[in-house]
């Protein structure tokens, strides 16, 4: 084996391992016009589009825009994990979203739920999303873990369920923070 090959194979062996941790994506850019709001106790900023009306911020914050020039109803509530009832030891995180009737604030009308892990710029998360109200509107949740407990992230829309978040969804979910 020539020496070339050997001094290789030994120079990767003794390299750093590669990490097995699921990296962080990129926090996007907030685009042009839209605006930062921070709550009342400074814990939860959220980016929303210029269209989104703000009308609370004690405590979490919570907003809607109303159906017109084309574009859908929409309406946003973020909470940080001091606003929020945690899940009890044992309990999954689906098994409490359930139990609180989180996706729809026991409005009922749930549809089949669909979920899965995503990877937030914030943290990990489980988005939980469904049809509701005789397929009418649609519900997605975030729950998101912020290393000192869960924050949620809730949008409901009017319409048929999307197949993927509206850009709009994407982009808040992206930009959203919770104090550590």
């Amino acid at each position: 084996m020539p020496l070339v090959a050997i001094l290789a194979g030994l120079a990767a062996c003794g390299g750093p391992t590669p990490s097995t941790e699921p990296t962080v994506p990129p926090r996007p850019a907030v685009p042009e016009l839209w605006r930062t709001v921070t709550n009342d106790q400074g814990d939860v900023t959220l980016v929303v589009p210029p269209d989104l009306i703000v009308a609370n911020t004690n405590g979490g914050i919570s907003g809607f825009r109303e159906p017109r020039d084309g574009l859908d109803e929409l309406v946003v509530t973020a909470a940080g994990p001091s606003r929020v009832e945690q899940r009890v030891p044992g309990e999954s995180v689906a098994e409490w979203v359930r139990r609180g009737n989180l996706l729809t604030a026991g409005r009922g009308g749930l549809g089949a739920v669909a979920q899965r892990e995503v990877r937030l710029p914030t943290g990990s998360a489980l988005e939980m999303s469904a049809p509701w109200d005789a397929g009418e509107r649609w519900t997605i949740l975030y729950v998101i873990d912020t290393g000192r407990g869960y924050a949620l992230l809730h949008f409901d829309g009017a319409g048929r369920r999307p197949d993927e978040p509206p850009d709009e969804v994407r982009l808040m979910r992206e930009l959203v923070e919770f104090d550590r």
